[in-house]
């Protein structure tokens, strides 16, 4: 759940986003991100986004298997 590691300082509802270069699935329900590794993953980069529709924040996070 990403709720826990993003705030909005206006106290504005976030809306999160996700992708993957390669290698794993994501899907965003709210803040919640699930991932689906692919067969024969090893290694990628998550980007989650954290906006309130006026700004826009960006965290990388690298996954390994």
């Amino acid at each position: 759940d990403f709720a826990q590691y993003f705030s909005d300082p206006d106290g504005d509802e976030l809306v999160y986003l996700a992708s993957v270069s390669e290698g794993v699935k994501a899907s965003v329900s709210g803040s919640i991100v699930t991932l689906t590794p692919e067969e024969g993953f090893t290694t990628t980069t998550l980007t989650i986004v954290a906006s309130d529709l006026e700004e826009s924040v960006r965290a990388k996070i690298m996954l390994t298997s």
